[in-house]
């Protein structure tokens, strides 16, 4: 069977964006929606390749991604998987990258950039707002934190 190439390029968005409407900056590289990408990584059985260059995104489309990725591995003991970052894999790319599962063959140009960083948001309204917020927050660094402890 031939190598299926699943890209990660530009920022990583809700599947709410797989939509025709999108489909110029879909195919320029500007947007990664997460469906998109876990119907390219669904079509490989034998060798699937990841490339990356993007500045990450949605987490929750991120983490959707890496349960792909783990659940395929997992399906596919036997066929080879590799993940090239291109330029960048930063903050969602990042943890993609570094919670891909352990049999994945890991390419980083010396020039190329990895950078992950806590989960960052915006909020509006009073205390309790903020409050929910920061505890939704630490739940999504906490999630993170177990998923690289396991690794």
């Amino acid at each position: 069977m031939a190598k299926v190439t699943a890209r990660i390029s530009g920022v990583i968005v809700d599947n709410f964006y797989d939509d025709p409407f999108f489909e110029d900056i879909i195919n320029k590289g500007i947007i990664t929606p997460a469906s998109r990408f876990i119907f390219q990584v669904a079509q490989a059985t034998d060798e699937l390749e990841v490339r990356i260059n993007s500045f990450g995104g949605d987490v929750f489309s991120g983490n959707s991604m890496i349960i792909a990725l783990r659940s395929w591995a997992s399906a596919n003991p036997k066929a080879k998987l590799s993940i090239v970052v291109e330029a960048i894999a930063l903050s969602a790319a990042a943890n993609i990258l570094a919670m891909a599962p352990k049999s994945a063959h890991v390419s980083v140009h010396e020039n190329s950039l990895v950078m992950y960083h806590s989960c960052t948001t915006f909020t509006a309204g009073g205390p309790g707002a903020h409050k929910d917020a920061a505890a939704l927050m630490e739940k999504i660094n906490g999630g993170i934190i177990s998923m690289l402890e396991e690794k």
